[in-house]
C-alpha cells in the first residue's frame, strides 16, 4: 500500500513539473503560427482580395480559409490555457 502511495507522489509531482513545460512549448508553438498566418495574410490578402473581386467563388473559399485559420487559432490558444490552469 505504501508502494503504491509513493508511486502516486512521485507520478503527481512528474506531472507538476511537466505542465510549465507543455505550457511554455504551446506557448511558443501558438505565437509562431499567429505570426506566421498573420504575415501570410498581409502579404497575400491584397493580392486574393482582387482574384477574389473577379470570381465570387473564390471569395468565398479566400473566406473560408480565413475563418478556419481564426477557429484553428483560437482553438491552439484555448488549449494553451487549458495547460496553463491545471498549474
Amino acid at each position: 500500500m505504501a508502494q503504491i502511495e509513493m508511486q502516486t507522489t512521485a507520478t503527481n509531482t512528474a506531472s507538476k513539473t511537466n505542465l510549465p513545460r507543455r505550457f511554455v512549448a504551446r506557448l511558443i508553438a501558438s505565437s509562431i503560427l499567429s505570426a506566421a498566418g498573420l504575415l501570410s495574410f498581409a502579404l497575400t490578402g491584397p493580392i486574393m482580395c482582387r482574384i477574389a473581386a473577379i470570381d465570387p467563388a473564390l471569395e468565398a473559399f479566400y473566406l473560408s480559409l480565413v475563418a478556419g485559420w481564426f477557429w484553428s487559432l483560437a482553438w491552439m490558444w484555448s488549449l494553451t490555457f487549458q495547460v496553463r490552469s491545471r498549474r
